[in-house]
């Protein structure tokens, strides 16, 4: 596998497409069958539950004149969010399944493969056999880590309210 200067892992649409298949089918392989948006406050309650992932609502700042909205950190199995968010559903949905793209995708930062990379270790042979992951990358355009790590699917799955 190849890894940025800052030790994290250069994936392919292929691998993060079956990575994001793979967890939604864990929580809920219903989702898979038809379009539908996903329920994220309940897969974030399921990767707290199942995963002991830390999920805190706080002030996070700015980055120049940026305001920073969401923050994953690995080391500490852990996702801020703005607190704020509670007011604007679709930005704490898109803020959420960005943030839960990092923490799905990069938990092998620095080369290390955790627990977590194992249970959701995937045989890309059998990835690319199902049918969504048969189309070349620019048929579906699943959105990388920035767009929900492939949470978002253009035509496919969506995220908010049913």
């Amino acid at each position: 596998m190849k890894y940025t200067k800052i030790g994290v892992p250069v994936l392919t649409d292929v691998t993060i497409e079956a990575k994001a298949y793979s967890l939604l089918s864990r929580y809920d392989s219903k989702l898979l069958e038809q379009p539908v948006r996903i329920p994220i406050p309940l897969l974030l309650n399921y990767l707290k539950k199942d995963f002991n992932l830390e999920i805190i609502a706080t002030s996070l700042g700015t980055r120049g004149s940026h305001r920073i909205l969401g923050k994953t950190v690995l080391s500490k199995n852990l996702i801020c969010f703005d607190k704020d968010l509670i007011h604007n559903e679709t930005l704490f949905n898109f803020t959420a399944a960005h943030e839960i793209g990092h923490w799905l995708l990069h938990r092998s930062k620095k080369k290390e493969i955790s627990s977590f990379q194992k249970d959701f270790a995937i045989d890309l042979t059998q990835a690319e056999k199902k049918s969504s992951l048969k189309t070349t990358t620019r048929s579906i355009i699943p959105f990388r880590a920035d767009y929900g790590g492939g949470l978002q699917k253009r035509g496919r799955i969506r995220l908010g309210r049913k």
